[in-house]
């Protein structure tokens, strides 16, 4: 397996931008299209796992705690973290850091604007507090743009994709599960549940609705493969149509 499967895999369980703050997380030696055939993990890098990962045959080191902090200044043998460097290049072994606190990233995910402004929504609503004027009207207007925008920054990273490469194994997979799985989840629990059926109607076409535009956005926000995005939101709005035709017809 290539070393750039590998740090996909580790970044999509924990995503680089919720690392600490000044904290190095990521590849620290190493060459991406590496292959890998065996891997130590670790807390720390220190001369002793290297020894031992060269012992037991292993060329990458997942470590907790980065080795290099900072920029090297050299590549010598003036401190450990050189004498790491050195032994890890000279072994062919890559060193890859990923250290995120869980405290921290549910903080970042609370105090996201967008879920600051859902808690506050659904605040005003349950209490029924009015909005003045002169807070709605930009808001509105504000509100009216994020669908254009979005529009265009699909268009954009859209315009760069080859169109032969827009549907894949895991495309498919997750329109299966966006369009199909998820709204007989629901339809199976509104038959189950005392509800009109105007209310499973509604919750079951809600449910095969396409993935978000936002979805974009948020991605290219905090760099999570804005390409991956684009593609799910583009292709599961395709589906859509014939998909919500057909959960129609199953709830005449």
């Amino acid at each position: 397996m290539k070393l750039r499967e590998i740090i996909d895999t580790l970044e999509r369980l924990a995503p680089l931008p919720l690392r600490n703050e000044g904290d190095n997380s990521g590849l620290q030696v190493g060459f991406p299209d590496a292959d890998i055939h065996s891997i130590l993990v670790c807390l720390d890098v220190t001369e002793a796992i290297v020894d031992e990962a060269i012992a037991q045959q292993c060329n990458m080191i997942v470590s907790h705690h980065p080795l290099l902090y900072r920029p090297l200044s050299c590549i010598s043998d003036g401190t450990y973290q050189q004498r790491c460097v050195v032994g890890a290049l000279a072994a062919g072994i890559a060193i890859y850091s990923g250290e995120f606190d869980k405290k921290k990233t549910l903080k970042k995910v609370l105090t996201h604007p967008c879920v600051i402004a859902c808690i506050l929504g659904l605040l005003a609503m349950a209490l029924s507090i009015p909005i003045p004027a002169l807070l709605q009207t930009p808001i509105q207007s504000i509100g009216r743009c994020n669908t254009p925008l979005t529009m265009m920054m699909i268009g954009m990273i859209l315009s760069e994709i080859d169109l032969k490469r827009l549907v894949d194994k895991t495309i498919l997979r997750f329109t299966v599960h966006r369009l199909v799985l998820m709204p007989l989840v629901v339809y199976l629990a509104c038959l189950a549940l005392p509800v009109s059926k105007m209310v499973t109607g509604v919750s079951v076409l809600l449910a095969a609705m396409p993935a978000g535009a936002t979805t974009t956005m948020l991605s290219a926000k905090y760099d999570r493969d804005p390409e991956f995005a684009t593609k799910l939101v583009v292709f599961t709005t395709l589906c859509s149509v014939p998909a919500i035709f057909l959960w129609s017809m199953v709830l005449i």
